[in-house]
């Protein structure tokens, strides 16, 4: 062998020889290549590995090609169309950060310019004359200054809608510039890991047309990602100069209220004079019929006393349209803002998904909407009122009808008198009477008009406020749906207890305590009768305990004989038991209405009042809990439990109100005390009490020595024995997790 690679070399052979070899081991390794280019599938042509350019309308254009092809595998269309479809909303989303971009880049640069012009008319506005010029509204009638006064009330409404929505845009920016540096880091990390998926997908063995859809669908959210980072530096870039001109924007809007704010007056000072002035008239006649009734003419004092009462009413409607007009532009205004959020969110949700930030925007707007309760009792009070309106209105009619003819009408008046009147004041006393007669169908007139007015202003309310009941219900559900899983707050920790610490000081601070104590007693001597009600069936509920106790025993008494034993003695039972349990209760939540409830109440009392409810109807939860479980009372002798079983469900009762009354307490208040957070301090708490819950359900249902002990027992094949590995731990788990997610940072957990 030596010899024969000897020759090899010596002949120059060995060179050669390699590069044959070399080219043998390249066609063998190529082979499997070349097979797999044979034996792959025929595809169509839309299906070609050349990636389209990434452009919304021709990858629609191969969604349709795929979708309407009938020989592609159900499987890999299905798959296609997904990452297609992806593909498709990510570049619409893209074009909507690239839309975002452009309005910062013009506000960046049309900012400054913008709020030069406007700071140039407030320096214009400084300059002239603070008064405005005296208008002669005498020559107008009340109709005419109430059709002027509806026109400048419009405009005032609008303005005032315009200014809130500046200081809604004002109170949004404050927080943007943190939430912004959360959504890029976000956007960044997200980056990065497409980065990392499209080059681990060059390498795949995946169908080849399937990795081209979905290195599509990964560029395309590429893509948007990178728009997105684009737009959020953009968005702070121009936070200065927004906000700046967004401030004179605001102040703006102040003076122009300002302005028709002082428009408005002297048309409504002009119009309450106008009435105050037809009523004057009615009492002139009233002073002339004084004289007249000396002389025994009581008809004549009889018409002049309904004219007054006819100008009061006119002038009582009349304010009635103002405030129903005034409650009208309120409610409009809270509408449009409440239908504005629940727009912005859907628009949110649909371009970034969900986020941290955006929980905690949509957890914020959550809490400050309006009670729905508070609506529905006024929609109630309105179809009430507006009944009302609307019987007065048909009497005005029925009345202004009867005084078709002023003259028989005023001969039938003077002859239902019955007085004897000589001939020659006859005619006199005719024409006063007609007079009179005259001025109170012009009154019956106005308010007829002014009923209609009336009834138009409060419908428009009827409606605008039950349009809003039913968009808060629409906002509250469709946001509790996917703010509760979301975490909207950083997790528990330094700044949750610095929180918490300082929720106490201020609640047991002496000047809070002395001034929501302040309040109540002004409140109670405000409302004498409804506190000595209150008095009056609490010390009568509370001094009557030992009188319903005795009660229940002697019912458990006739339960426990099969002679006397009846189901009306059970309901009467739990009749007892709930009264004995609710004294404390009904002084909590009577306390808390009141805070709430009272003219001098503040955003302090208000969250304490309605911190005290909360502990009210959690209290009378307890209560009845533990006057149900009484020995010899309806769960030991109407529903035969164990008397060691029921021993042992009062003593964890108590020992569980003790930690959980407080905390629902601190966890209300911080929920709803003012310039806080809310909900952050009372996490902590709140977890507390979770974990405290977790430990009474770990003793209570454990199975064995727990409630359900004696059963398992007695019934060991029975399914509650069977599956006792399954709820046990469930029921252990359920409030952990819930402890989890607040801790975590999901405050929507205590919502």
């Amino acid at each position: 062998m030596k010899l024969f690679i000897g020759d090899i070399a010596k002949t120059r052979l060995l060179k050669p020889l390699i590069i044959f070899f070399f080219i043998i081991i390249i066609f063998f390794c190529t082979m499997p290549f070349a097979n797999a280019q044979k034996t792959r599938p025929e595809m169509p042509a839309y299906l070609s590995i050349q990636s389209p350019a990434l452009s919304p309308e021709k990858i629609k254009e191969k969604i349709k090609e795929i979708e309407v092809d009938k020989e592609l595998e159900q499987g890999l269309r299905n798959k296609l169309l997904s990452q297609y479809r992806q593909a498709v909303n990510s570049l619409e989303i893209a074009a909507v950060y690239e839309s975002y971009t452009l309005s910062y880049m013009q506000s960046l640069k049309a900012a400054p310019a913008e709020e030069e012009k406007i700071s140039r008319l407030l320096r214009e506005m400084d300059t002239k004359p603070k008064a405005l010029p005296k208008i002669d509204l005498t020559r107008f009638s009340t109709a005419d200054l109430e059709r002027k006064y509806t026109i400048i009330h419009a405009e005032l409404a609008s303005l005032k809608e315009e200014q809130l929505a500046v200081e809604e845009l004002l109170l949004e920016q404050r927080a943007r510039p943190s939430r912004i540096k959360e959504e890029l880091a976000v956007a960044r990390k997200a980056l990065q890991e497409i980065d990392k998926e499209l080059k681990g997908i060059r390498i795949s063995r995946e169908n080849p047309f399937l990795i081209e859809a979905r290195q599509i669908a990964l560029q395309s959210l590429r893509q948007a990602r990178m728009k997105e980072i684009i737009m959020l530096n953009w968005e702070l870039s121009s936070y200065g100069p927004r906000v700046q001109l967004l401030t004179a924007q605001r102040e703006l809007a102040s003076r122009k209220l300002v302005l028709a704010q002082l428009q408005a007056k002297p048309f409504e000072e002009a119009i309450k004079e106008k009435i105050k002035t037809e009523s004057e008239k009615s009492k002139a006649a009233a002073t002339l019929a004084e004289s007249t009734k000396a002389e025994q003419y009581p008809a004549i004092w009889k018409i002049a006393e309904e004219n007054i009462k006819l100008g009061q009413e006119t002038a009582a409607a009349a304010e009635g349209v103002q405030q129903a007009l005034v409650s009208r532009e309120a409610a409009q205004t809270m509408l449009g803002k409440v239908e504005q959020n629940f727009n912005d969110a859907k628009q949110k949700i649909q371009v970034v998904g969900f986020s941290k930030s955006l929980g905690h925007i949509f957890l914020e707007q959550l809490r400050n909407l309006p009670d729905t309760k508070q609506y529905n009792k006024l929609n109630k009070k309105l179809e009430k009122k507006i009944g009302e309106i609307w019987l007065s209105h048909i009497k005005v009619d029925e009345l202004s009808k009867s005084l078709s003819d002023l003259g028989r009408e005023a001969h039938r008046v003077v002859i239902e008198t019955g007085a004897e009147i000589a001939h020659e004041k006859r005619s006199e006393i005719e024409a006063e009477i007609r007079d009179l007669l005259k001025e109170q169908k012009t009154l019956l007139g106005k308010l007829s008009d002014t009923y209609i007015s009336y009834l138009s202003a409060m419908g428009d309310l009827e409606i605008i406020q039950k349009q809003l009941v039913v968009t808060i219900e629409q906002y509250s559900t469709f946001m509790e749906g996917r703010v509760l899983w979301i975490p909207n707050a950083q997790p528990i920790g330094k700044r949750e207890s610095e929180d918490a610490a300082r929720v106490v000081r201020e609640i047991f601070s002496f000047s809070h305590l002395a001034g929501t104590a302040n309040i109540f007693v002004m409140d109670v001597k405000r409302n004498p009768e409804l506190t000595l009600l209150f008095l009056i069936v609490f010390i009568a509920l509370f001094w009557s305990r030992k009188r319903f106790r005795s009660l229940i025993a002697a019912i458990g008494d006739k339960v426990s004989n099969p002679s006397t034993d009846n189901f009306l003695l059970t309901i009467h039972a739990l009749f007892f038991s709930v009264l004995l349990a609710i004294p404390v209760p009904l002084l909590l939540g009577f306390t808390g209405w009141r805070l709430q409830d009272t003219l001098d109440a503040t955003e302090f009392t208000r969250a304490i009042g309605k911190a005290f409810e909360c502990v009210g109807f959690t209290f009378l939860y307890l209560q009845v809990l533990y006057f149900l479980c009484l020995k010899k009372g309806i769960a030991e002798l109407h529903f035969q439990w164990d008397g060691n079983v029921l021993k042992f469900l009062r003593k964890e009762i108590k020992w569980y109100s003790v930690i959980f009354i407080p905390s629902t307490f601190f966890i209300a208040v911080s929920w709803f005390i003012p310039e806080t957070e809310r909900g952050r301090a009372g996490r902590l708490v709140f977890v507390a009490a979770i974990l405290a819950l977790t430990a009474i359900i770990i003793r209570i249902l454990k199975p064995r020595g727990g409630m359900p002990g004696r059963h398992i027992t007695e019934n060991p094949h029975g399914w509650l024995s069977r599956l006792k590995y399954v709820w046990y731990p469930s029921s252990i788990a359920i409030p952990l997790i819930l402890a989890g997610l607040a801790a975590w940072g999901s405050k929507t957990c205590q919502y």
